[in-house]
């Protein structure tokens, strides 16, 4: 087993990029936006005490993981850069004992969201990002597969691009159920509309494969939109674990030898 000392882990979405890193026995979590990797290394110089040596990422997103790559490169020329890839994932499905027949084309952030905690019962993981993501893993490691759907923010994006008269109001994330005003509509059509989808998701989920007490995962960027309305008048038992993709990295470089991708 690794030890996760001097080490940054980066997942890099289509919108931003979740970093934790350790170092002297501490741990830090920050976000960085699309628009500001590119000052990665400025944000490392002054957040870590000393320099960093290894970077583990994930990306489902080629530009922001050249310009990840490039920042890291600039903080620290002689930085050990490792990828999660097909390759990694294999490993890492042999020392989980993990059963995913799709791991050719399956994206690193959603093979990191199957590895994150120890699974006893079975996992429902809903990743709400920038693409919307619901996951089955059953009590044995077999991955049965997802659902996709838009994410919450490009809900408002698309409404716009589609008509005439609806603007791209910002999202509420307390709007009453019914409103006259067009902007706390379209902020329920999202919210409320979304919490009634995942609830249905994980009830037939259950029903299907026969596992009414399995875990339901709640994270991704989004997520954070639908938990005061969730938390209120919750629609179906969850945990919330914001850095839940990041800790399938920390776990999958505890577990395989990681090579030096560039």
């Amino acid at each position: 087993m690794h030890e996760p000392l001097n080490i940054l882990y980066v997942d890099i979405g289509n919108s931003c990029a979740d970093c934790l890193f350790y170092q002297n026995g501490q741990e830090q979590f920050f976000k960085v936006r699309k628009e500001e990797l590119s000052s990665l290394d400025f944000l490392l110089l002054k957040k870590s005490k000393d320099r960093l040596q290894n970077a583990f990422l994930s990306s489902v997103n080629h530009s922001s993981l050249q310009e990840v790559k490039k920042a890291l490169l600039s903080y620290n020329p002689d930085m050990k850069i490792s990828l999660l890839n097909q390759e990694v994932m294999r490993e890492a499905c042999n020392r989980f004992s993990l059963e995913v027949e799709n791991i050719d084309i399956l994206g690193g952030d959603l093979f990191a969201d199957l590895v994150s905690r120890e699974n006893h019962k079975g996992q429902i993981i809903i990743d709400l990002g920038t693409a919307s993501k619901v996951l089955y893993l059953d009590a044995n490691n077999k991955f049965h597969g997802s659902m996709i759907f838009p994410g919450l923010s490009s809900f408002a994006k698309m409404l716009n691009m589609s008509t005439d008269l609806l603007s791209e109001y910002p999202l509420l994330t307390h709007p009453p159920l019914l409103s006259l005003k067009t902007e706390e509509c379209i902020s329920s059509g999202v919210i409320h509309g979304t919490i009634e989808l995942l609830s249905g998701t994980v009830a037939q989920i259950k029903e299907k494969y026969q596992n009414p007490d399995c875990e339901v995962i709640l994270t991704g960027g989004n997520a954070k939109l639908i938990l005061e309305v969730l938390r209120e008048k919750p629609s179906f038992e969850y945990v919330y674990d914001e850095r839940h993709v990041i800790h399938g990295l920390v776990r999958i470089h505890e577990k395989v030898e990681l090579e030096v991708n560039i």
